[in-house]
């Protein structure tokens, strides 16, 4: 999976701009709040097929990078 295509899916997702989408950047910064992270995580795991993935792992998810990890890791 390429990141491109993940980035661009987080963008489409969180209604921004996908330039604004980069690496570092917290979904906190990209405007989500905790219930956008929780939708954004349930559309991940649908979109990138991620079963499984504990409560406490989704906890973690701060930025775009831990989107993109978590993806490549599963």
């Amino acid at each position: 999976m390429k990141e491109k295509e993940i980035i661009s899916f987080i963008a489409i997702r969180l209604g921004v701009v996908e330039e604004a989408v980069t690496m570092d950047k917290s979904l906190e910064d990209l405007g989500a709040d905790s219930i956008d992270r929780i939708e954004l995580m349930m559309d991940v795991s649908h979109e990138f097929k991620i079963d499984n993935v504990p409560d406490a792992e989704l906890q973690k998810i701060k930025t775009v990078q831990d989107i993109v990890t978590l993806i490549k890791e599963k």
